[in-house]
């Protein structure tokens, strides 16, 4: 077959899958040895293409052991170009099962980065229980929306957890002439022709975004003073952060800064810190870098909601108070709509009732009818007027029919029962003492079990565990611990509660326990254990910290047992084992001669404390002057005097502590002094006199200028600068000066800083101050379409004009609207114009929704939707869609009619000439008849007429014999 065939029928099958290829489910089959990639220089199973007859059976064996451990893995190809993921992902395996024990698995979604190596955490099921044998098992998991870069590939790692000593088995990829059928529960039914084993994981591939950022390097914006930084890149939320170092403190950017015995975790970023591994008795106390006068010292116990991850998929896990003394973490269980089977009973006999996802956030009641035959009488007619017609066994799934024609006549006769002729057979219905009864099962009578009684061994609806404990199980037990102080130190009393539901109700008498760094403890509702009164659901008991316990974030397992069924929740602890200072100084700003003092507190946590406080003043790394404070209810204070021989410079004020059992406090502040002569020095302080400006409106700052003795100045010159320019503050009365600019539209939300600097004659000073920056809504003016009324076979075309508030165009090179969920890109034409087409499919016919979905790229975003109506089919539908092929048809059929003429006229001038032979054959044969036989021809005449038409005989024979070796070729 040529190039050119080859291309048009690739080109031909593309435009055929078409439909099929933009679906929103795509499935990716688990191949076994018969496609595999080489990821890092390791063969591992190849994740997607089709399985087919040629497909090896791929068995894969794994002994459990004590711990959890992965069954196999798959890898995709790189990836052509960013895609993203999200809402339900099924993972269907035809053949999994255990033997010689019992065990549960799981399954992971990555995202690997080739140009090192590294894996992304997308999403992960919860547990599920590993079939007994092997059988098909489908599981759940729901995919955040999730990007994945171009060149990148996805990672599938099944997992598992089992008896030690039982085995796990699954088969894959098993080529064969039988057709296997999955019917998934997102609704769709897949049929998969040549294969009679298969594993495939069905992700949801319909969105799209535009990533705000990649990396770093894609946020530089050109200002030496702020970090930039890259959040969650490459995904569809992230996003530019442009920092001043001000108001990001840097602990450290390199090991180096963490001295000889530490490491730098997170260098070069706000959320840098040095980590040790010597004994806390033998690490050096770092620095307290907060600037301003008064100095705080806490702990918060986290930052941000992923440093609270306790490990459960059944809890949201939040920092509450993200990064202030007050910070702590805490794991919410999410409610459980069911966790088996029973727990959706409808009361319904004529329904199957099944938990989907069960014990899982996403757990659902599915209560689906199961069709039974009949529910009555009417239902059963076989239009036989000689039969009564029966529905034997109605209102349950087995359900008959069934038409008698001896019925009533007092004989119960073949083919009757109880449960279709009670005249004749006697009826069906007897108790058989409290759990038991004769009921019509189709048209048998037979002994089944009595429904919505308790002790049936039957969680059925109106029962559960608080009314019928003997059928019923727990369904979801909830446990509420956290620890939410913001750490907690040495020698501390710490008071481990929790608070027990199960299904929604409080319950007095489960059995807790508490494990961790401490050991395990019983947690008592008995009102002896510092947890209230009895039998209140305040379950509660007492740990102490053993001082020298490594200071850091600890998980605490609290465990609840109840009706046989066991639940856990971890909650975490911050051990910190530490002192807290707070101090402020007596003077804004220090002169020689001047005395300094520093009127401090000293607590353990919140609580004042009497330990002796170190204090200690230097300059430029040498020892000024020191000595020891006794606090009083905590309260001291720390002083020097200077005099007018000390030097002016930066003085360093040095404070530290340490209690009974070893919790240690630490803090420096660093102060300028000046000299006596130190006229040129301004004080400045600036106030934005809102917390937020949106972007596009006007922010107000607010600045005050004084001298070195606290007296207002007027007359300055007052500048303030940003990123994004300069302003110029005007006095409004003594010392006050107010200025206001432009919130630029496109740039980045949260923090802006503001500096403002103050010049009055030779005398210079200035100072920050900073506000929230909110996104702006964007309008947008849908120019067309201008009607709502479409043919199938038409071009829906999409013009709209987005602009900010105050009329500025929204710019970019394209934006993205969704028809039905199908992305359809609108190109910019125009500053704030942008336009695209949409062609309308046949199966668009009914109600259709224009949504307009627009982000600018820096939070800014606009939202509207339309509707249209698409009814009837434009005659241009096919010639749209199917033009290619109409066109390559109608060539191929002017070729086959052109080589049919040609053929045709070849025959048709053989044909003639053939006829032309015979034609002088037979006047030669006249010819000859006259001179010969009739003697009417002379001999003269006859020559002549001979030679004439033998020339033409011969003539048209070569004619014929050139014919026929044409028609060969």
């Amino acid at each position: 077959m040529d190039g050119l065939n080859k291309k048009f029928i690739f080109l031909f099958a593309a435009i055929l899958l078409l439909p099929a290829m933009l679906a929103a489910n795509e499935q990716l089959f688990l191949r076994g040895i018969s496609e595999t990639q080489n990821v890092g220089g390791v063969t591992y199973y190849a994740l997607g293409g089709t399985p087919n007859e040629a497909s090896i059976k791929t068995t894969v064996v794994q002994p459990a052991q004590s711990e959890v451990a992965e069954l196999s893995s798959w890898f995709t190809g790189e990836a052509a170009g960013d895609f993203t993921i999200s809402g339900p992902a099924f993972l269907y395996l035809s053949s999994i099962g255990i033997s010689n024990g019992a065990g549960k698995y799981r399954w992971t979604v990555y995202d690997h980065n080739p140009s090192n190596g590294a894996l992304a955490l997308v999403a992960q099921s919860a547990w599920y229980p590993i079939p007994a044998s092997l059988a098909p098992s489908e599981t759940y998991a729901n995919i955040q929306s999730y990007t994945f870069l171009e060149g990148h590939r996805a990672k599938l790692a099944i997992d598992y957890n089992a008896t030690p000593g039982s085995t796990i088995r699954a088969i894959f990829d098993a080529g064969s002439s039988e057709t296997e059928v999955y019917e998934s529960s997102n609704g769709s039914t897949y049929t998969y022709s040549g294969v009679e084993r298969l594993g495939v994981l069905t992700v949801n591939t319909s969105g799209t975004c535009t990533p705000g950022c990649s990396a770093n390097s894609s946020c530089n914006d050109s200002d030496s003073s702020t970090i930039d930084t890259c959040a969650s890149p490459g995904s569809c939320n992230a996003s530019c952060q442009n920092i001043s170092e001000e108001n990001c403190p840097v602990a450290c950017t390199s090991d180096s800064d963490c001295g000889q015995e530490g490491t730098c975790e997170n260098a070069g970023t706000c959320n840098s810190s040095c980590a040790y591994n010597l004994p806390e008795d033998e690490i050096e106390p770092q620095p307290n870098t907060v600037s301003g006068i008064e100095i705080l010292d806490c702990e918060a116990a986290c930052s941000s909601d992923s440093q609270c991850n306790d490990g459960s998929q059944l809890t949201t896990d939040k920092c509450e108070n993200a990064g202030t003394c007050n910070a702590y973490c805490s794991n919410t269980q999410c409610p459980l709509s069911c966790s088996n089977n029973d727990a959706c009973d409808d009361s319904n006999p004529v329904t199957n009732d099944t938990c989907v996802n069960p014990g899982t956030c996403e757990a659902a009641c599915n209560n689906v009818s199961c069709n039974p035959a009949c529910s009555s009488n009417s239902e059963c007619s076989d239009n036989d007027f000689a039969t009564t017609d029966i529905c034997a066994g109605a209102g349950r799934c087995t359900a008959t029919c069934v038409n008698l024609a001896t019925i009533g006549n007092g004989v119960c006769d073949s083919g009757e029962s109880e449960c279709s002729a009670p005249a004749d057979c006697g009826s069906c219905g007897t108790s058989i003492g409290e759990f038991y009864e004769y009921a019509c099962i189709g048209n048998s009578c037979r002994q089944t079990i009595k429904l919505g009684v308790c002790g049936n061994e039957r969680c059925e609806q109106g029962e559960d565990f608080f009314t019928c404990e003997s059928d019923c199980r727990p369904q979801q037990i909830t446990i509420d611990a956290n620890f939410s102080d913001s750490h907690y130190y040495w020698g501390e009393n710490v008071r481990a509660i929790a608070k027990v539901q199960v299904d929604g109700r409080e319950v007095p008498n489960a059995t807790v326990r508490a494990e961790g760094f401490f050991g395990a403890i019983p947690i008592h509702n008995d009102g002896r254990h510092n947890d209230g009164t009895r039998n209140d659901n305040v379950y509660a008991n007492e740990l102490i910290i053993a001082p020298g316990t490594k200071a850091g974030l600890y998980p605490v397992k609290f465990t609840a047992e109840i009706g046989g069924v066991i639940e856990e929740k971890i909650a975490l602890l911050n051990l910190a084992p530490k002192l807290s200072f707070t101090f402020s100084f007596n003077k804004d700003v220090f002169i020689l001669g001047d005395n300094i003092q520093a009127l401090g507190t000293i607590r353990q946590k919140n609580t004042p404390i009497n330990v002796p406080v170190d204090f200690n003043f230097s300059r430029d790394g040498i020892n000024v002057f020191g000595g020891t404070a006794s606090p009083v209810n905590g309260e001291f204070t720390a002083g020097y005097r200077t005099t007018l021989i000390d030097e002016d410079g930066n003085y360093i004020l040095t404070l530290s502590a340490m209690d009974a059992n070893g919790n240690k406090g630490f803090i420096q502040k660093d102060f300028p002094v000046l000299s006596p002569d130190a006229t040129n020095f301004l004080l400045v302080k600036a106030f934005a006199l809102e917390e937020s400006y949106s972007k596009g409106t006007s922010a107000k700052i607010s600045a005050l200028v004084k001298d070195i003795s606290n007296n207002p100045v007027t007359g300055a010159q007052v500048l303030g600068t940003t990123a994004h320019g300069k302003f110029i503050l005007s006095q409004t009365d003594d010392g006050n000066y107010i200025g206001e600019f432009l919130v630029p539209q496109r740039i980045p939300s949260g923090e802006m800083q503001i500096t403002i600097d103050a010049s009055e004659g030779i005398r210079r000073g200035s100072a920050t101050t900073k506000f929230s920056v909110i996104d702006t809504n964007v309008g947008v003016e849908i120019i067309e379409p201008s009607s709502d009324t479409f043919l199938a076979g038409e071009f829906l075309q999409i013009r709209i004009r987005a602009t900010y508030t105050g009329g500025e165009p929204m710019i970019r090179e394209s934006v993205f609207v969704k028809v039905n969920n199908k992305a359809v890109e609108l190109r910019g034409i125009d500053k704030g114009l942008y336009e695209g087409t949409y062609f309308v499919e046949m199966e668009d016919e009914g109600k259709n929704t224009l949504t307009i979905d627009i982000d600018d790229g820096f939070g800014n975003k606009a939202d509207r939707q339309i509707d249209f109506e698409v009814s009837g089919t434009s005659y241009l539908f096919y010639l749209n869609k199917y033009g290619a092929q109409i066109a390559i048809a109608a060539i191929i059929l002017l070729v086959v009619l052109i080589a049919g003429f040609s053929m045709v006229r070849k025959k048709m001038g053989l044909a003639s000439l053939k006829k032309r032979e015979r034609t002088i054959l037979q006047t030669i044969k006249s010819v000859q008849t006259d001179y010969f036989v009739e003697g009417t021809l002379d001999k003269k005449s006859y020559d002549r007429a001979m030679e004439k038409y033998e020339a033409e005989l011969q003539e048209i024979r070569q004619n014929i014999m050139a014919a026929q070796a044409k028609g060969k070729k």
